[in-house]
Formats: C-alpha cells, sequence, structure tokens
C-alpha cells in the first residue's frame, strides 16, 4: 500500500510479508530533506531546523500508525537524518531499534553514494525495528544509487 507521510505528502510503501507462521509489516519511507524549502525567505538554519520538526512529525505519524499492531514491524529508507535526529529519537522512543546498533556490525555514512565523486560523509538511511532482532548490519558500498544501501540479518523475537 502506499501512504503519505503526514503532514507532508511524501509518499511510503507499506507490506505485509508472510514468513511462515508469522508475518512481519515492512514500510519503506523517504522523510523530507534538510536542505527543502518552505518559504523562499527561510535562511539555511531556518530551513534546516523547520525540515528536522516536519520529520519529527512525521515519524510520530509513523509511530501512530503502527502503534496497534502487535507483530514484528521493520522500518526502513532514507530518514534525511543522523542517528541523533529527533525522528530517528522518535521512533527509538516508540521501541524501535537500529539495525546499526546490532552487535555485528559494519555501518557509516550512506550519502552521497556510488553516483557522486564525492565521499559518503553522512548517515542518514536507516533499518529500525521493533519485535526483531538485528544479527548484523552494513553499509554496502556500491551500486548505482546517490545513497549507499543498508543491509541487515535479523530474527523473529519469539
Amino acid at each position: 500500500a502506499v501512504f503519505e507521510e503526514r503532514p507532508h505528502q511524501l509518499p511510503a510503501m507499506e507490506a505485509r510479508i508472510s514468513t511462515g507462521a508469522k508475518s512481519v509489516l515492512l514500510a519503506c519511507l523517504h522523510l523530507f530533506p534538510p536542505v527543502g524549502k518552505h518559504r523562499k525567505s527561510d535562511g539555511f538554519f531556518e530551513t534546516m531546523e523547520k525540515n528536522a520538526e516536519l520529520r519529527r512529525k512525521q515519524s510520530e505519524f509513523i509511530v501512530r500508525r503502527y502503534a496497534a499492531e502487535k507483530g514484528p514491524v521493520l522500518i526502513l529508507g532514507d530518514m534525511n537524518e543522523d542517528s541523533g535526529g529527533k525522528a530517528i529519537k522518535t521512533f527509538e522512543k516508540a521501541g524501535f531499534k537500529r539495525a546499526c546498533e546490532a552487535p555485528h556490525q559494519s555501518c557509516g555514512p550512506t550519502f552521497p553514494g556510488a553516483t557522486y565523486a564525492l565521499p559518503a560523509l553522512f548517515e542518514i538511511d536507516h533499518i529500525l525495528g521493533r519485535a526483531v532482532e538485528f544479527r548484523s548490519a552494513r553499509v554496502i558500498r556500491e551500486g548505482g544509487s546517490d545513497h549507499f544501501p543498508v543491509f541487515a540479518t535479523w530474527s523473529l523475537v519469539q
């Protein structure tokens, strides 16, 4: 299903994946970018703060959307902020864990990716899960995207 990441209209997708006896709800997000201006008169720092607040509100919407979900939930995508950002902290307060905090992880910057000449500097792509246990996570340093993907192995919490 496709849905809007309110209060903005950026689209997100969700799917329920059967794993045999259980199912996992998977949501792919793209939270609002840091430098997208709301008004021409907004300065750089004002824009950054407004967008951090917008991402926080988007994450609150996602948390509410899945609050009644009893089974495992995976949320992944371009969150447009690092692990200390307002949206990530909102997910963590709601019980989501970051894959890149797994015991066997090799994570780090994901943007810019392979299509840029610059090295990756920012860790803005994340996998978060609730009622799952992350076994490992890593950033794959290849591909044809402007972001490097995050890969994680996980199991259902019994």
